[in-house]
């Protein structure tokens, strides 16, 4: 996994870091999030990340801080909600947007300064 994510920071994310934009890698958070609280059968049926998964995460958020992109969990959050939170403070700021994911429902947040793209294409 921390091999994957360093091919992906150093073809799709590298050009944006090195261009001086912001970029945040986010993930979801420990323990699940808020959704959960709403309802037990919230992604019931989804597996549990493998343990050998977990395991990396804390090299996987090194990985992303050493390309100069800041990895991201916020406690009870999920990483689309961080996603849209950020997308929605940058428009205050008249920023555009790019968004790198393979998350189709993120595709609700386009608009004329807010682009997904998707990273199995690149």
């Amino acid at each position: 996994a921390v091999l994957g994510t360093c091919n992906v920071l150093l073809k799709q994310a590298l050009p944006y870091i090195l261009r001086g934009a912001f970029v945040v890698f986010a993930m979801d958070s420990k323990g699940g999030s808020w959704r959960n609280d709403l309802s037990i059968d919230y992604k019931a049926n989804r597996e549990k990340m493998p343990d050998d998964l977990c395991s990396q995460i804390s090299e996987i958020e090194r990985a992303v801080a050493a390309f100069g992109a800041l990895p991201l969990r916020i406690q009870g959050q999920e990483a689309d909600d961080i996603i849209a939170t950020l997308c929605m403070r940058g428009l205050e700021q008249d920023a555009q947007i790019d968004i790198l994911s393979t998350d189709k429902d993120l595709l609700q947040l386009v608009q004329p300064d807010v682009n997904v793209i998707d990273a199995k294409d690149r």
